[in-house]
């Protein structure tokens, strides 16, 4: 196996698993498309892979064009993250011919980018995670919060997709209503300093911490019961299945993505997208003891683990693609 991580935050874990490196100077200088085509020719020459597997859509297109050009011999399979626009799935419909397979993470973008099924290359094949560090998991479960201070945290990059100033506008609901939080934003981005602003507006300055980037995000979060999701728009939600994963209880906006994975009132609460006051409801019932946190079995929580999850649907997506 050889991977091009081109600097990305896991090329380490790739050098770690012994896994050959091809660096790509121009990967993230996109109008640079036949030094990435040469490139990335050099790299198939030198390792002749059966199968390229990619992660954008621009990738997809190097892979494809590259395959095109010079007649190369190999399958392409990609996988469709989403994007920063909302519009994702219907910009991907016009690429999925260019993979052999088209890997979609939800039910709703398996349905759009594949027409109803009549796209026959594409497959819906969920995220899954690693398991992860005993320390890194939430404690308490199913317990109400009536009496306690509610601490939640939200990991992520602030853009205008993670809809971050519906959770501000919530929080100052609550706060106006007396009820007593903390908040733990765990990530940096371009609408960092707005959401500050609308911080600092809102007189809650002593209640929401930035913690800025950390690689090791739920390190911070070990003792806080709530992970908040205010999404405007995802595909697979990893940042949920990681939350549940480590038994937290998910507040998240009712979305593409996310309600394949969070079911309202079962592994989570759900509200409707940029909905403050229906936000802010939730969290002020958790705080009276009108709800009480959500946590799933050790067994269903095992269930969004990547081998079983995805690992061997991707392996057997591999094994049909060589037959």
């Amino acid at each position: 196996m050889s991977a091009d991580c081109s600097e990305g935050r896991r090329k380490q874990d790739f050098i770690d698993l012994g896994i050959k490196m091809y660096d790509n100077p121009f990967a993230r200088k996109k109008k640079k498309i036949v030094s990435n085509i040469k490139k990335f020719r050099k790299s198939i020459k030198e390792f002749r892979p059966e199968i390229v597997h990619t992660h954008a859509l621009y990738s997809l297109g190097i892979a494809f064009l590259t395959r095109l050009i010079f007649r190369m011999d190999y399958k392409i399979v990609h996988t469709g993250h989403g994007g920063p626009k909302a519009n994702y799935d219907s910009i991907s419909q016009n690429f999925t011919s260019m993979a052999d397979r088209y890997i979609t993470l939800s039910k709703q973008s398996f349905s759009i980018i594949s027409k109803d099924g009549k796209k026959g290359n594409v497959r819906l094949i969920y995220n899954g995670t690693s398991k992860p560090d005993e320390s890194e998991i939430y404690a308490n479960s199913g317990v109400p919060l009536a009496g306690e201070k509610l601490r939640m945290g939200f990991i992520g990059r602030f853009t205008k997709q993670k809809g971050l100033p519906t959770l501000i506008e919530a929080l100052d609901i609550i706060n106006k209503r007396l009820v007593d939080f903390e908040l733990h934003l765990i990530g940096d981005g371009e609408d960092k300093p707005m959401i500050e602003e609308m911080v600092n507006s809102a007189n809650l300055n002593d209640k929401v911490i930035f913690h800025g980037y950390s690689s090791s995000p739920w390190a911070l979060l070990s003792d806080v019961p709530l992970v908040v999701m205010p999404s405007l728009w995802e595909q697979g939600a990893l940042v949920a299945i990681e939350a549940i994963i480590r038994n937290h209880t998910i507040i998240s906006t009712n979305i593409n993505g996310i309600n394949d994975v969070v079911i309202d009132g079962e592994s989570g609460y759900l509200f409707e997208r940029m909905d403050a006051a229906e936000f802010a409801n939730i969290l002020e019932s958790l705080s009276r003891g009108e709800r009480k946190l959500i946590n799933i079995s050790l067994d269903e929580r095992r269930e969004f683990l990547f081998p079983e999850r995805t690992g061997v649907n991707i392996y057997n997506l591999y094994r049909e693609l060589l037959k």
